[in-house]
C-alpha cells in the first residue's frame, strides 16, 4: 500500500494493483502487473529527507529523484546502499569478472563517485540495514596424527558490523569450531557416538520440531 496526497494505491499478491480516493470506496483504476516480467531487487535506499532514492535491479543501479521520479545517476549494479546525509550516498558494489568488491561515495549532486574505503581481502560485506555486515573465516589446522585442513563449515569466523561511511567497526563477535549456522532445519536425527540411530531421541525431536 502506498499514499501520496489524496490517493490511494493497493497491490495484493495476485499482481493487481487498485487505485482509490482516500475515504472513497469507488475503484478509481486497476492495473494487473505482470509478476514473472519484473527483475530481481538487488538493494534500495532512501536518504533522511525522502529526496533520493538509491535503487539497484538487474545488472544496474540509479538514483531517483522521488519528488518526480527524474533519473539523477546511473551506475552498475549494487548490493547495499545506505545515505551517510543528505549530499552522500555510499554504495557497496560486488565483485565482478574483472574488478573486486567496492565501496563508493556519491555526491548525489551531481553523480560523481570516488572510493569511500578499501574492503579487507578475505572478507564477504553484506547489507543489513543501517551497517555492513563483515564475514570473514579463520582457517585452522589441526594437529593430530596427521594434520588436515577444517572444512569451512567447521572453521572459527568473526562477525563484524562496519560504518558504511568509513568502515569503522561498530561491534564485532567471534565464533568458535561446530558453531551454529542460520539454516532452516526441517528434520533432524540424533546419532550415537558409535554412530547407531538413537530412536527414541529422533521421535522427542521430530515432535518438538515439527516439518
Amino acid at each position: 500500500m502506498d499514499v501520496f496526497e489524496d490517493l490511494m494505491a493497493l497491490y495484493d499478491s495476485g499482481g493487481l494493483v487498485a487505485l482509490y480516493r482516500v475515504g472513497d470506496r469507488e475503484l478509481l483504476s486497476s492495473l494487473r502487473v505482470p509478476l514473472v516480467a519484473l527483475p530481481v531487487l538487488s538493494a534500495a535506499s532512501v536518504s533522511p529527507g525522502l529526496e533520493q532514492l538509491a535503487i539497484s535491479v538487474g545488472g544496474e543501479g540509479a538514483l531517483f529523484q522521488v519528488s518526480n521520479g527524474q533519473r539523477s545517476s546511473t551506475f552498475e549494479k549494487f548490493t547495499a546502499a545506505n545515505f551517510s546525509d543528505q549530499r552522500n550516498a555510499i554504495l557497496l558494489q560486488a565483485n565482478s569478472r574483472h574488478d573486486p568488491p567496492r565501496v563508493l561515495r556519491v555526491d548525489v549532486s551531481n553523480g560523481e563517485t570516488s572510493p569511500a574505503w578499501e574492503i579487507p581481502k578475505n572478507v564477504a560485506l553484506h547489507s543489513n540495514g543501517p551497517v555492513l555486515l563483515e564475514y570473514s573465516y579463520k582457517p585452522e589446522i589441526i594437529s593430530a596424527r596427521w594434520d588436515f585442513e577444517v572444512p569451512e563449515a567447521q572453521t572459527p569466523f568473526r562477525l563484524r558490523a562496519l560504518d558504511p561511511a568509513s568502515g569503522k567497526e561498530l561491534w564485532k563477535r567471534d565464533f568458535g569450531a561446530n558453531a551454529l549456522l542460520p539454516l532452516p532445519i526441517r528434520r533432524v536425527t540424533a546419532w550415537s557416538s558409535v554412530g547407531r540411530r538413537r530412536v527414541g531421541t529422533r521421535r522427542k525431536l521430530r515432535r518438538a520440531i515439527p516439518s
